[in-house]
């Protein structure tokens, strides 16, 4: 419980604090208890203030954004490492989000590694300065093929890796975890050469489609809406709060290409049975919904559908939801340390 609530503290920071991106500002329009109900939880306890070991190391072509920070876990043989990728609508968010999201210490302490990374943030308008999809994701794939190019220098086993996130990090994540390897062995870049695979992923508020026919087909309430799901694939669409039927319309205006992007984009769309196992935390929200749940871009419906199909896949599937009041879960872990430690082979 002690992690689960520090997991929940995170989110609630990132819903309520200064930062808030468009996406956050969506889902508490179309839930106006959601402040309310947040506030009902335990007081906020600091963030982690351990100081990374490496800061700012630069990944990519991107001197600003392609950038990560490290934190090595003390130890005389290679330690596995958690990737964090933050969140904040593709637009915001930054990568010292790590210090409250996820339980960092906790992880150091049992002997995990972990780097948080930063990507080019979404600019959707045609132009010279365009950053769409894949862009952003390809960024944050990249960063996992450089953090195993440099495993052996820093001290990492390139074997056992592990993103983590929330919102936008965690449908990254996700969309790395379940993709295709990237490594391109034929590359002269050695970066591009190394593999993207995890051994598992553990995200919190996670989007696991970006489609908006999808969201539209499989979800209730107005998630389609939430205009960063249209941006992402470089489509302009009408501000947040628009009638239904100006969205709709766009369907009927959808080309072939941009359908495409949008089923690209989507981590369910590249599951397999060679994906990793995968932890969903949903904050508050009880495995089952209720007629009046939550339905906004951060609703378990998401996890739920992802679930359903890995199951038939016979791939591990966990979801964590009804925290604080009455906190349930799916399998055997009830919070995100618990996960990635079981499939590193560690003990808590």
């Amino acid at each position: 419980m002690k992690y689960l609530r520090m997991l929940g503290m995170g989110l609630i920071a990132a819903l309520l604090g200064a930062a808030l991106v468009q996406e956050e500002i969506a889902a508490q329009e179309q839930n106006p208890n959601a402040k309310k109900a947040a506030s009902k939880g335990p007081p906020q306890k600091p963030a982690s203030t351990t100081p990374p070991d490496m800061t700012n190391v630069p990944y990519g072509s991107d001197k600003k954004f392609n950038v990560i920070d490290l934190w090595k876990a003390k130890s005389d043989k290679p330690t596995p490492l958690v990737i964090f990728i933050h969140g904040g609508g593709f637009g915001g968010g930054a990568k010292d989000q790590i210090l409250t999201q996820i339980p960092l210490d906790e992880f150091l302490k049992a002997g995990v590694s972990c780097a948080s990374i930063d990507y080019r943030r979404l600019q959707s308008k045609p132009g010279p300065r365009q950053i769409i999809y894949p862009t952003l994701f390809l960024d944050c794939a990249r960063a996992v093929q450089f953090l195993r190019h440099n495993a052996k220098e820093w001290n990492l086993d390139g074997a056992r890796f592990a993103c983590a996130g929330g919102s936008a990090g965690a449908g990254m994540s996700l969309w790395i975890g379940f993709h295709k390897d990237l490594a391109d062995p034929k590359s002269d870049d050695p970066v591009a050469r190394e593999s993207t695979r995890l051994n598992c992923v553990a995200v919190f508020n996670a989007q696991t489609a970006y489609d908006p026919r999808w969201l539209k087909e499989n979800l209730p309430g107005k998630a389609y809406m939430v205009p960063n799901i249209w941006q992402l694939v470089g489509i302009d669409c009408p501000p947040w709060g628009s009638p239904a039927e100006r969205f709709d319309e766009m369907f009927t205006t959808l080309t072939p290409e941009k359908a495409r992007l949008m089923e690209d984009c989507s981590p369910i769309n590249h599951l397999t049975a060679a994906a990793p196992p995968v932890f969903l935390h949903y904050l508050g929200q009880p495995l089952k919904p209720r007629k009046d749940a939550n339905d906004n871009i951060h609703q378990i419906g998401f996890g739920l559908r992802l679930k359903e199909k890995m199951d038939a896949l016979k791939v591990e599937c966990e979801i964590v939801g009804g925290w604080p009041q009455n906190p349930e879960s799916t399998g055997p872990d009830k919070t995100d340390l618990e996960f990635v430690l079981r499939h590193f082979g560690m003990k808590q």
